[in-house]
């Protein structure tokens, strides 16, 4: 089995678990070269990334304001006029020649406020799902986190980069952990008392299509519980987050120890074990049946 890779101390990222049996790709530093760059793969699959980039020089102090601006107001949907005044911020995804844009919106991720882009490259025949961070407080430092997939492979590997993208403590909370005094309770990405991980637009949107609902209206309580006994989910797994958004309700359990590992470390590892298999099998079932040409609306 790979080795779980973990990256510290970059950038904002204080610590990012990379998926089990993802490798890093060798990158051979250019001269001169400015701009910094770690991207991680499925061993058999170097098309899908993982990608952890910083441009190596900030934008405009006119879109460094206008992306500080937009990540001061509370997580919400971009309008037209604020995703024109990032245009710099997310470079390439601003053509509407090249990138069909999904969805913009800014979001609490782990405790930070960052913008959120998804789409489609369409000359490339790939998807994305971007993270833009503000890494310094005048806006105009950028960091980014990049999944980007063949359309084919997307939803297959989502999962991996989800939970991977969820396990993120930025650099002030890392930092907070390790100052803790020797022997108190450390807190972990698994040790989480619960996370709440998002399913993407087109699944969400396939599924309100089935209950009668448009966009932004939410299947009640009993409809949710429906749903999860129709796909033989574990019940009350699937809930709506604070910006009305179905998720994954995710609970670490109580795990048994794995043998192989020395003290706490046995608990932490089989909580994330245990995430991950949930996770991935709620998802794949409800991608199974609604990504599904075969979809019968008489189900439910």
């Amino acid at each position: 089995m790979t080795p779980t890779i973990e990256v510290t101390e970059f950038g904002q990222i204080g610590h990012f678990v990379i998926p089990g049996e993802w490798v890093e790709k060798e990158l051979q530093r250019l001269p001169m070269q400015l701009f910094t760059l770690r991207e991680f793969h499925p061993c058999e699959k170097p098309d899908v990334r993982l990608y952890i980039y910083y441009r190596g020089h900030p934008v405009s102090e006119r879109s460094g304001e206008s992306f500080e601006a937009l990540l001061d107001k509370p997580p919400h949907e971009l309008d037209e006029s604020e995703w024109l005044s990032v245009q710099e911020v997310v470079r390439d995804a601003a053509l509407p020649e090249v990138f069909e844009r999904r969805r913009a919106r800014t979001y609490d991720w782990c405790g930070k406020r960052v913008l959120i882009v998804d789409g489609h490259w369409q000359r490339l025949k790939e998807d994305s799902f971007a993270i833009f961070i503000n890494a310094a407080d005048h806006g105009c430092q950028v960091q980014e986190i990049h999944f980007v997939s063949p359309t084919t492979d997307y939803q297959y590997y989502l999962p991996d980069a989800l939970l991977a993208l969820n396990s993120i403590r930025w650099k002030q909370e890392a930092a907070e952990d390790y100052a803790m005094p020797e022997g108190a309770p450390q807190a972990s990405a698994a040790s989480h008392v619960e996370a709440l991980v998002r399913l993407d637009e087109v699944l969400e949107k396939n599924i309100n299509d089935e209950f009668g609902l448009e966009r932004g209206q939410r299947l009640t309580d009993a409809q949710l519980r429906t749903l999860e006994r129709v796909t033989h989910l574990e019940p009350n797994i699937l809930a709506y987050d604070d910006e009305g958004h179905l998720v994954v309700r995710l609970s670490p359990g109580q795990p048994e120890p794995l043998p192989d590992m020395p003290g706490d470390n046995k608990g932490a590892a089989a909580q994330e074990r245990m995430r991950d298999k949930r996770f991935r099998s709620t998802l794949e079932t409800l991608t199974e049946r609604y990504k599904s040409e075969e979809l019968d609306a008489g189900d439910l």
